[in-house]
């Protein structure tokens, strides 16, 4: 019996641990996740590529570790460490898939001998990693729409002196060099930055996957030119079928028809789409028959649905739903998808103000919230080669890393503003909740404060404010 680790985990040394994670979380069957473990873990799952029985699997890895053949007492580590967590919903066991002897062993897993840590200088501990693991890339803040309900300010697109390209192509190479799997594009509206497919073409050469999200209205000669490049998917924003009610919510006369051309352009080049459609007040009545018309594409196997929330800069106070409205359209919604159980439904919660929500409330949700990888997972490239914790805080200047302009990816990385931004010293809360908090350092440490919330709620001015779902923010 032989088994392999799923292929979309991948495994690395990060320096004084290992860490365990899904190499494209946007594309991956399973739920995102990124673990450190010890040696003895990453060994073993390291000898499951696939080519060993696994006898000679657990033989191998017994002498290694206990200089002895299996036993029962071994056996009991063993079984332990398979039911191990790594993430809320799942064990380790269950990245295992079995396979036969005419499967081909993965061949991208690391040297077994990278992944011996010693014991002595092994920290499994903190969150933050030692080499970054994914980057999210913004070539440009321009955007060819002007959407009512986006999150971005034009603002920052001026006066910006981009990076030049020949840089852009070195970063990347430092990051396949560094072990990234996955390049994230973002903006502005990536597609019309002007080194758009060159940017593309270099990063499938040195074989890393884009998860490539756009509005762009895309015409046949682009969508061919990208499934030449090698683009597998991508994701389309479309909020409504109605070619004027498009237009509308886009800022753009004509933008509907073009868009809903696309989609179709893409369904003929047979390019995998995942969409995403915000809905509002104003578009309330399009979601049904948009989700009809995508449940008939092909192509399409992910479908989000986004309620409107309140952003960092700009705010309308009519397109808020209630949650008695969008239960009516996640019914629907859900009823359309049963008839494509291949397309992976995934609706999104309606946006609920902090100020409504109870300490008691809260005190019940904090401890349970998501971990916030910005600065210690990952890190947002900005268009002039500014390095950002988050894309959404732009070039909030207290959130600034580093500069690739200057620095190599490991430089800004291991600097002193980008780890003060991890783990933030005292001194940096002039006043507010935060600043003699006992919780402070260990909010910071895991799983983090958002800052993005902290801004939309409380102003640019504080910051350093506590994430709004906490228990001892001011309402």
């Amino acid at each position: 019996m032989r088994y392999q680790l799923h292929h979309d985990i991948g495994m690395r040394c990060d320096v004084d641990r290992n860490i365990i994670y899904v190499k494209n979380p946007v594309e991956s069957e399973l739920s995102d996740f990124l673990q450190t473990i010890n040696s003895e873990l990453a060994v073993f799952l390291g000898l499951m590529d696939g080519s060993m029985e696994i006898d000679d699997v657990v033989r191998n890895w017994s002498e290694l570790f206990f200089g002895t053949k299996p036993d029962r007492e071994i056996g009991k580590v063993l079984q332990a460490m398979l039911k191990s967590k790594l993430g809320p919903d799942l064990q380790v066991h269950q990245i295992l898939n079995k396979v036969d002897s005419k499967t081909l062993g993965r061949r991208d897993l690391p040297e077994i001998s990278t992944l011996i840590v010693p014991k002595e200088i092994e920290n499994i501990d903190d969150p933050r990693l030692r080499i970054p693991l994914q980057m999210l890339f913004m070539p440009t803040l321009d955007c060819t729409q002007k959407c009512s309900y986006c999150y971005s300010t034009e603002s920052y697109s001026d006066n910006i002196k981009a990076l030049e390209f020949k840089r852009i192509q070195e970063i990347m190479e430092e990051a396949k060099r560094l072990g990234m799997h996955t390049i994230d594009l973002s903006g502005g509206e990536p597609v019309s930055y002007r080194h758009f497919f060159p940017l593309l073409e270099k990063l499938f050469e040195l074989g890393l996957e884009v998860n490539l999200p756009t509005k762009y209205p895309l015409s046949r000669e682009d969508v061919k030119r990208l499934k030449a490049i090698g683009l597998k998917t991508i994701q389309i924003s479309i909020d409504a079928l109605t070619p004027k009610v498009i237009d509308k919510v886009v800022g753009l006369k004509g933008y509907g028809l073009k868009i809903l051309k696309t989609l179709d352009y893409l369904e003929e080049a047979a390019i995998g789409v995942r969409t995403n459609t915000v809905i509002t007040s104003y578009t309330l009545e399009e979601v049904e028959p948009l989700m009809r018309f995508l449940a008939t594409k092909k192509n399409i196997y992910r479908v989000t649905q986004s309620p409107y929330s309140i952003s960092r800069f700009k705010h309308k106070s009519k397109f808020p739903i209630s949650n008695e409205e969008y239960k009516v359209i996640l019914e629907a919604s859900e009823k359309i998808f049963e008839s494509r159980p291949d397309i992976s439904f995934n609706p999104g919660d309606v946006f609920e103000p902090y100020e409504k929500v109870s300490v008691i409330e809260r005190e019940k949700s904090w401890d349970e919230r998501s971990f916030c990888s910005g600065g210690r997972q990952n890190f947002a490239l900005l268009p002039d080669g500014k390095v950002t914790m988050c894309e959404e805080l732009y070039y909030q200047r207290h959130y600034i890393m580093g500069d690739l302009t200057e620095q190599s990816i490991m430089e800004m990385w291991n600097s002193p503003e980008a780890k003060s931004i991890s783990y933030p010293p005292k001194e940096l809360f002039p006043d507010g909740p935060c600043r003699d908090c006992k919780d402070l350092a260990a909010c910071h440490y895991s799983p983090g404060r958002c800052v993005r919330e902290a801004i939309k709620h409380f102003g640019e001015d504080k910051h350093y404010y506590p994430d709004p779902r906490c228990p001892k923010a001011p309402v």
